[in-house]
């Protein structure tokens, strides 16, 4: 017998294969044969088919969402860590529907719900076969703007960790600071120093981005992505957001667009914080900006107080309440002023609560019509398939 070598094994953790770049989609295919429609019944009604089983895959691909490999930039053969990895960098910003991302990630996670996406994914170029030039042309273009979209945010770098709170609220009809200053992205040295020359605090920090050449071609290709990304029902709300902004009062714009370009991932946080407390303390209130009524001014004091020595504000706080009337209203005030933690609190509320009424009014215009009842679903299903056998015609 001859000396066989064993083959040694390969050990440690899979390799992934190199991401997608985000222009690429290698998995998404569709015919230009524009076949007859009639002969090609049994590979539409196949498609079609998956509308009941994964409705969400069959409203990804018909809008020209890309493939969910494309969603998260990952080519067949991933390793767990690198789909994990995509996931998290997806979720941070995307120019996918948070729904697709989700699903996305359900699908690839799962090794026969991949092997049923891939059938999915054949299906729906076999059914491209038999579909008009027009329809092709439409899915080309929307697939084609999704992905130049994905391209722009990964060109934006470490522009959306650094602002991810001025894209957020652009996003939301914030003014940009191009809109704010009256600066155009190709604006010279001599508009910016004459736009600099007010010396306030907001216009100094926006004319430090404009002489950044870096800078300035980020925040221009956010502008950009903004005005081009969003699909109709979007920019019909942002323009709804707009006019809200403008009805502001413009100190509080200027506040928000400053803390906008200061901090970043701040505002949804003090938005949540917000809720939070008045939900614990809905009898705040109307003792919090604009009211002119505050704790504070119940007792005759000022929020300086919770720099005193705790023994000092406590007395200071006992002797004045002896000489109050003890009416609802000045238990309130001297329950919260007493407790340092609560006076805390209430401080932050007042230099913060104006904020609240943008948060009322994003979440306003993003509220979803009133739920759709049975009955109304049943229509609406009804319609979609009679626009299917208008196209394709009537199934056997």
């Amino acid at each position: 017998m001859g000396n066989k070598k064993k083959v040694q094994k390969p050990g440690g953790p899979k390799q992934s294969p190199p991401p997608l770049n985000p222009d690429e989609d290698p998995y998404w295919k569709v015919s230009t044969e524009n076949l007859d429609p009639r002969k090609g019944t049994q590979y539409i009604e196949r498609f079609v088919n998956y509308q009941v089983r994964f409705p969400q895959w069959f409203e990804d691909i018909s809008s020209g969402v890309p493939t969910y490999y494309a969603v998260l930039g990952l080519l067949k053969g991933f390793s767990k860590e690198a789909l994990q990895s995509a996931y998290e960098q997806e979720c941070k910003l995307s120019t996918y529907p948070d729904d697709s991302i989700e699903e996305a990630y359900r699908v690839l996670s799962d090794l026969q719900l991949r092997v049923k996406y891939d059938e999915f994914l054949i299906r729906f170029e076999h059914a491209t076969r038999y579909s008009p030039a027009h329809m092709i042309e439409g899915l080309k273009k929307a697939h084609d703007e999704f992905l130049k979209n994905a391209l722009i945010i990964r060109k934006l770098g470490d522009f959306a960790q650094e602002h991810h709170d001025y894209m957020y609220l652009i996003s939301k009809g914030m003014p940009s600071i191009f809109e704010y200053s009256g600066l155009k992205h190709g604006c010279s040295d001599g508009e910016i120093d004459k736009y600099a020359s007010s010396g306030d605090e907001l216009s100094v920090l926006i004319s430090s981005i404009m002489r950044d050449p870096k800078k300035r071609e980020q925040f221009a290709n956010y502008d950009t992505f903004i005005e081009t990304s969003s699909n109709e029902d979007a920019k019909e709300q942002i323009r709804n957001l707009q006019k809200r902004w403008k009805e502001l009062d413009p100190r509080l714009v200027r506040k928000i667009l400053q803390m906008s370009l200061q901090d970043s991932e701040q505002m949804v946080d003090i938005f949540e914080r917000i809720e939070k407390i008045l939900s614990l303390n809905h009898d705040w209130k109307e003792y919090l900006p604009p009211s002119e009524k505050s704790f504070f001014s119940i007792f005759g004091v000022d929020e300086h107080i919770s720099s005193l020595p705790k023994s000092e504000a406590e007395s200071l706080l006992r002797a004045r309440y002896r000489t109050l009337e003890r009416t609802p209203e000045v238990n309130l005030a001297y329950t919260v002023l007493k407790n340092p933690t609560l006076r805390d609190e209430y401080i932050w509320m007042s230099h913060h609560y104006e904020l609240k009424q943008i948060d009322d009014f994003i979440t306003e215009e993003e509220k979803s019509p009133d739920e759709l009842n049975d009955a109304q679903i049943q229509k609406l299903i009804a319609e979609k398939l009679r626009q299917f056998e208008k196209t394709y015609g009537r199934f056997p």
